[in-house]
């Protein structure tokens, strides 16, 4: 899955005004810069400041206004997971007579006449981004009925959406949690709880469902040891020349002794010997 798209606030900033504090001052890098690009084009002394009614929207937000506009009860709005608000690249303004050349100066595109308010602004469209940040609070908080993150804007999705609390969900998503053992469940960093089959174990380095491979220990010493010399290449072992046939006779010759010279050659055997085994 690819990174979600950074955002960056737009305000405040000069000649920038929110209609309200329900306005999220919110786009991607693209669009702000595109925004203040416009907005430092008109003089602060003219006294004309842009006044943004509605810049980036959570997914709840589309919702209620797709919802609204299927009532007939606002402005058409797009279908959850199709606004360019929900991608940070969008913005509607009220004053638009004065505002409408400096932000096509500045490479903003005006949607129309079919909704004169709303300006999409540099940038790269991430459909996805907005619905998957959903399905992943949702699951957060409901993992017992969780829904496949796959930034698609299908029924189990919408029907989620339907049921999501006005007042905002237990869990925000930003907290980060401690791996633990919640029962048969695994609590990991981002607060989700997953289940595990045969249970949750805290007995080694961190908690884990005990279905799970452990890994296995290898003291830190020898690791190194072992990856330090993983790739070493050592030379091939010495050939040695064993003793003469002769030399092996006398040694093991067991009548030896009655030439005369048994006991020379008996030593000279030895002494072979022991040379060969100081080689090895």
């Amino acid at each position: 899955m690819t990174p979600f798209r950074e955002f960056e606030a737009f305000a405040p900033y000069p000649n920038i005004t929110l209609e309200s504090d329900r306005v999220h001052p919110f786009l991607q890098g693209s669009a702000k810069d595109a925004l203040w690009a416009a907005s430092r084009q008109v003089p602060l002394e003219d006294g004309t400041p842009m006044l943004i009614t509605s810049a980036f929207r959570t997914i709840a937000d589309q919702y209620v206004l797709w919802r609204s506009a299927q009532a007939g009860g606002c402005a058409d709005a797009a279908r959850p997971g199709a606004s360019n608000h929900q991608f940070g690249l969008a913005i509607d303004i009220d004053n638009r007579s004065v505002w409408h050349q400096p932000l096509v100066d500045a490479g903003c595109v005006w949607l129309g006449a079919g909704d004169p308010v709303h300006y999409d602004c540099p940038g790269e469209p991430k459909p996805e981004d907005a619905i998957i940040a959903f399905q992943r609070l949702w699951n957060l908080n409901h993992p017992d009925e969780p829904l496949e993150d796959d930034g698609a804007y299908g029924p189990a999705t919408e029907a989620a959406l339907r049921r999501t609390p006005l007042s905002g969900f237990a869990v925000d998503g930003c907290t980060t949690c401690e791996q633990r053992c919640d029962g048969d469940f695994l609590i990991i960093p981002d607060c989700r709880r997953l289940p595990c089959t045969t249970g949750c174990t805290e007995e080694r380095f961190e908690a884990q469902c005990v279905d799970t491979p452990q890994p296995e220990y290898i003291d830190p010493w020898l690791r190194n040891r072992i990856e330090e010399n993983a790739n070493v290449t050592y030379p091939p072992p010495k050939r040695i020349k064993a003793p003469s046939r002769r030399v092996r006779e006398a040694v093991l010759d067991e009548g030896c002794a009655a030439t005369g010279r048994g006991s020379s050659w008996l030593t000279f055997g030895f002494i072979a010997l022991l040379l060969r085994r100081r080689v090895r």
